[in-house]
């Protein structure tokens, strides 16, 4: 995909400006089931992100970076980002992104 080569050729071009760095992809999140809804006709939108997250897994591998599966650290029963999460569906609000950055300390790599 379009989307898959843009992430791959971002990652070559960071590795080209800092050798040393660790590059972590992140899984897109889920949006609330009445973004869902909205955002693709068909009730859509959480089957697309799984597919696109499930492609940046396998490019994660491909090119060994860390990958953060931050779909599932959000998404409910029924895969969708919980209505309380988001004031949109989509964008978390700030107490919620507490909990996003502590999964990324306490998951991707070891500082200090």
């Amino acid at each position: 995909s379009v989307f898959i080569r843009s992430v791959a050729d971002t990652i070559e071009q960071l590795r080209i400006l800092c050798p040393e760095a660790e590059i972590c992809i992140m899984a897109v999140m889920p949006v609330s089931e009445e973004a869902n809804v909205s955002i693709y006709k068909g009730n859509v939108a959480n089957e697309r992100i799984r597919e696109y997250n499930a492609m940046l897994l396998d490019l994660a591998s491909d090119v060994g970076c860390w990958y953060l599966d931050t779909y599932n650290l959000f998404s409910d029963e029924q895969g969708s980002l919980p209505k309380d999460f988001a004031p949109d569906g989509i964008h978390l609000y700030s107490g919620k992104n507490r909990i996003l950055m502590n999964f990324i300390l306490s998951h991707a790599f070891a500082f200090g």
